[in-house]
């Protein structure tokens, strides 16, 4: 059994005659009674009736993005044309990044200052250094003290002429190279010192992910000046070229996701009733006569719009590379009856004749 459309076929309401007849006139004219015509029969059928209505739309794409850099700048290179298919993650255009190049090696560098002091506070080898200067000074300032008691004791005695002036002088001697001796290892404990200055293990780990955060910072951004595209699709609109400023509030480029494509109507709440979500609608395409296109109903709006009082009906048109573009203009055939069983045949089988009786 097969679907047809109403104003393909002609339901049979009663027996179609297809013999030839003469009638006759009142009189007894009899010369054409025995003339006698083929015929050719066609079989009768059955097959479905709908009834529809077509709905005129516009194709547009299943979605689009709108795409605009994360930051401000001066667009460096602009990779794309209106029209061109891009995937995802192809790169759409480029931002000047010499300054956030610059900020990057200042970060690098502070980074590496820092990582390299908290090797310095945790370095066993520094630590052993610092105990040895803490024991060396110590035993300078011991032979420092021990040194000056000497020599004040050996004064008293010279001034009371009871020690002789080379015994001054070797005391003083003494004196001086523990002098000298202290002082270089009160230099060298300042100076290991001052590398730890009040910082502890733990400043100087903080320090360092500060440093981190400042790169990874400035590493984010650089990875901003590099728009690339977050869908497969199409770029339907290019609003900015090569050399212009933009920022995130600009829309640069458009891309539409052409994998599919939807058509949208409002119809009556009496027409509800014939529809359902996932049901195949024809569809006609106004610039190609003759050819039509299978869609399925996508979404029916639970609620009427306030204004119209109609329900929003989404279609959805797989694409087809060959014929189908956004904005497209489209008749959407909704069927609103149907009846199976019908008896028919083709229209151009049914023969009518119109006889007259003269008398």
């Amino acid at each position: 059994m097969k679907s047809i459309k109403l104003r393909k076929y002609t339901i049979l309401a009663s027996i179609i005659l297809t013999s030839s007849m003469v009638l006759a006139g009142c009189g007894k004219s009899a010369s054409n009674t025995n003339d006698i015509k083929n015929v050719k029969t066609v079989a009768v059928s059955t097959a479905s009736i709908e009834n529809y209505t077509e709905y005129g739309s516009t194709l547009k794409a299943n979605s689009e993005v709108i795409v605009a850099p994360k930051i401000s700048g001066r667009i460096a290179t602009m990779n794309v044309e209106v029209g061109q298919q891009v995937k995802k993650g192809d790169v759409l255009f480029t931002l000047d990044s010499a300054e956030l190049q610059a900020q990057y090696k200042q970060a690098q560098g502070a980074l590496s200052s820092a990582q390299a002091n908290l090797t310095l506070i945790s370095d066993s080898e520094f630590k052993q250094q610092l105990i040895q200067a803490k024991t060396n000074q110590s035993l300078a300032q011991n032979t420092y003290n021990d040194a000056k008691s000497a020599f004040d004791k050996v004064k008293i005695l010279y001034e009371a002429e009871a020690s002789t002036k080379q015994d001054l002088d070797n005391a003083q001697s003494k004196l001086n190279s523990a002098e000298t001796q202290l002082n270089s290892a009160n230099d060298n404990l300042n100076l290991l010192n001052n590398k730890i200055g009040s910082q502890t293990a733990a400043v100087a780990e903080s320090q360092v992910e500060q440093a981190q955060g400042a790169v990874d910072l400035v590493q984010a951004q650089l990875d901003n000046a590099v728009v690339k595209s977050p869908i497969d699709g199409v770029v339907s609109e290019r609003d900015a070229d090569a050399g212009e400023i933009v920022s995130s509030s600009k829309s640069v480029i458009t891309i539409a996701d052409n994998s599919s494509f939807i058509g949208e109507i409002n119809i009556r709440d009496k027409d509800l009733s014939g529809i359902a979500v996932g049901e195949k609608v024809e569809v006609k395409v106004n610039s190609f006569e003759g050819k039509n296109f299978e869609g399925v109903i996508d979404n029916i709006s639970p609620t009427a719009d306030s204004k119209t009082q109609l329900y929003n009906v989404k279609m959805k048109l797989a694409k087809d590379d060959s014929y189908l573009k956004s904005g497209m203009v489209v008749k959407i055939l909704l069927t609103n009856d149907k009846k199976d069983n019908i008896p028919a045949l083709p229209s151009n089988a049914i023969v009518d004749y119109h006889i007259t009786c003269l008398k």
